[in-house]
């Protein structure tokens, strides 16, 4: 049942045996086939191409734009997306310097509303006011009450 073997047909040489997979090509051929050295599929175009098309180096695609255009367009130098605004209106829109939210106050009324240096929430209120009110001095809550009151009320120091 099985076919007798062509005389005409040639052994399958070292070169032809090494390649695995359906493809079988040389390297310049899977290369115009848009198959990069370890076989993931890219455009097949050179890297001028493949940069004007939006691919970068290694294949991951980004705007194609140089830097400026990019930054205009709000990708960061990593493709991230910014606000796409100078560092002055991005923090009048509250946007810190790595691009978290905050307030977008100066550091006075931030104060004022009860935000700390790093966004952390406060009371915004004096210390004075801030120990009347039970707060201690780093924000976490007490009684408010003197030593001796708070020791009686179980309180530690």
């Amino acid at each position: 049942p099985t076919k007798p073997r062509d005389p005409k047909a040639r052994d399958a040489g070292p070169d032809e045996s090494q390649h695995s997979g359906p493809y079988r090509l040389d390297p310049t051929e899977d290369q115009r086939s848009g198959l990069s050295p370890v076989g993931d599929l890219t455009l097949g175009l050179g890297p001028t191409e493949d940069q004007r098309l939006g691919l970068g180096p290694v294949g991951e695609l980004t705007m194609g734009l140089d830097p400026t255009k990019d930054q205009r367009l709000g990708l960061g130098p990593v493709g991230e997306l910014t606000m796409r605004l100078g560092p002055t209106e991005d923090q009048s829109l509250g946007l810190g310097p790595v691009g978290d939210q905050t307030m977008g106050l100066d550091p006075t009324v931030d104060e004022r509303l009860g935000i700390g240096p790093v966004g952390d929430i406060t009371m915004g209120l004096s210390p004075t006011v801030n120990q009347r009110l039970g707060l201690g001095p780093v924000g976490d809550l007490t009684m408010g009450l003197d030593p001796t009151k708070d020791q009686r009320l179980g309180l530690g120091p």
